[in-house]
């Protein structure tokens, strides 16, 4: 009571353990308790501010139980009752999915988890079990979630996001990593920052509201690091390469997909949430070259940041700074990066990595940066005859 400022009862914490307990019983695959939990909290809390995750719970558990009907009736209440909530358009699209397939398929919900989370188990090489996490299929990716998070996931539109975000990635680095299959995102609690697919993301940034920047590095890096692109041609500092153009990249994506987060949030102020993370990763990395050069620009103490820096530069020296953050130049890059193993500028032909670099950045800003970039220590072929 002395650090609250008011006196609070055991009441008043019945709603947060009902759904706490409902999600986490759920999440163990105990599913007659998770609804018998859930269903108390619905029936008797209808003021709750957990009432509609709670209810959209309940109805999943009603779905993993093969209780259609009843999963049916509660997604028809929710949307009828509260159409604006951040869990309608989810709601909407389970609803209709339930509404095709009727009672034929009363487990759809439950194989549908059970076969993306035996490929998760595979590829991470963990069990799952088959109510362990919550799920949802986009066009992009696939994402599973523990269901204690997935509600507010689904509120701020995350999975979304990451959808789109993949639609920006495919355009962006040429390589179509969902033409087969969908990517796989996993939140949890342990493996967070893995890359490639799936991905795994931490469970515990998915706060109230969620760091909205949350998977853009991973998603980024993951398009990058494909076969396609060559990096192996920058030789022992492709790895900080890689990096330092996924921080751009998830810096664009950033800036890029405002209008999704405005919405998500559903209010303006998302705009300047995005410009100002932007800005400040901006600053870092563009100080980060100052200090570079500053230093006396020895290429043996290039890092990640301070290629990020130069990342940035080179966009607003040439123009392409009405945007935050443009990074269509560096399309033409990757191409580049795609052919150079078969030309005689590449490391396995004599030419220093260093060659490869500078030929790559003047495909992508179709002009000689000799100059510029032997002022970073990087002198390439065409500055030292």
């Amino acid at each position: 009571q002395h650090h609250i400022g008011y006196a609070m009862s055991a009441m008043d914490l019945i709603d947060d353990a009902l759904y706490i307990g409902g999600a986490m019983a759920l999440g163990a695959g105990q599913c007659k308790e998770a609804r018998d939990r859930l269903k108390q909290l619905v029936d008797n809390y209808p003021t709750s501010e957990l009432y509609i995750p709670a209810a959209f719970l309940l109805a999943r558990t009603y779905e993993l139980l093969g209780d259609t009907k009843r999963a049916i009736r509660l997604y028809r209440l929710l949307l009828t009752r509260y159409p604006d909530s951040g869990l309608s358009d989810d709601i909407e699209t389970l609803l209709c999915a339930l509404e095709q397939r009727g009672d034929s398929e009363g487990c759809a919900c439950a194989n549908s988890m059970s076969k993306w989370m035996t490929i998760a188990s595979e590829r991470l090489g963990i069990e799952l079990s088959d109510c362990t996490v919550d799920i949802y299929e986009g066009k992009n990716v696939v994402v599973l979630a523990p269901f204690l998070i997935s509600p507010r996931l689904r509120q701020y539109n995350l999975p979304n996001i990451w959808d789109v975000a993949v639609d920006n990635l495919t355009e962006w680095t040429g390589n179509a990593l969902t033409r087969e299959e969908p990517l796989l995102i996993v939140l949890a609690n342990n493996g967070a920052g893995r890359t490639g697919n799936p991905i795994v993301l931490s469970a515990t940034a998915v706060g109230d509201p969620p760091k909205w920047q949350l998977g853009f590095y991973e998603l980024t890096r993951t398009f990058l690091s494909t076969d396609g692109i060559k990096w192996d041609v920058l030789g022992e500092v492709a790895p900080l390469w890689l990096d330092a153009f996924a921080r751009l990249g998830a810096g664009a994506l950033q800036y890029n997909l405002v209008s999704e987060t405005r919405d998500a949030i559903g209010s303006p102020s998302a705009v300047k949430l995005a410009h100002e993370d932007v800005l400040r990763m901006r600053e870092r990395a563009l100080k980060a070259l100052e200090q570079y050069v500053r230093d006396g620009a020895d290429i043996s103490k290039l890092n990640p940041q301070v290629a990020t820096g130069m990342l940035i530069y080179l966009l607003e020296a040439n123009g392409y700074g009405r945007e935050l953050v443009d990074w269509s130049p560096y399309q033409r890059f990757f191409n580049y990066l795609r052919t150079v193993a078969q030309r005689d500028d590449s490391p396995a032909y004599g030419g220093s990595w260093v060659d490869v670099l500078g030929e790559a950045f003047r495909h992508a800003f179709r002009t000689d940066l000799s100059a510029l970039l032997s002022s970073w220590g990087l002198p390439i072929r065409s500055a030292r005859r």
